[in-house]
């Protein structure tokens, strides 16, 4: 789910499924185009659930990305999803 530059969070994840508006990276269009809204009769609670079970099989994966706050001395930490290595696998199959 990452890809020259383009990436996106969980909860950004969840929103476009859910319907809701999302600003950001030309990668969040895209999946905005084929999903926004898709999943909008489902509860937050439920998608963060589907995403977690996707995480489980391998299906989606996290990336922990660092990055030095200007001015201080500390670091904060983003959690990007990726394409796992069961999604290839997913695609083929057309599911």
């Amino acid at each position: 789910m990452t890809n020259s530059g383009g990436q996106i969070t969980l909860k950004q994840t969840i929103d476009i499924l859910r319907g809701l508006n999302v600003k950001g990276a030309w990668l969040k269009d895209i999946i905005k185009a084929h999903f926004s809204g898709n999943l909008s009769t489902y509860a937050e609670k439920d998608l963060r659930r589907l995403m977690m079970q996707m995480l489980i099989k391998g299906i989606i994966e996290e990336e922990f990305t660092e990055t030095s706050i200007p001015g201080m001395n500390s670091t904060q930490v983003t959690v990007y999803l990726v394409g796992g290595r069961r999604a290839s696998n997913l695609i083929h199959k057309g599911l």
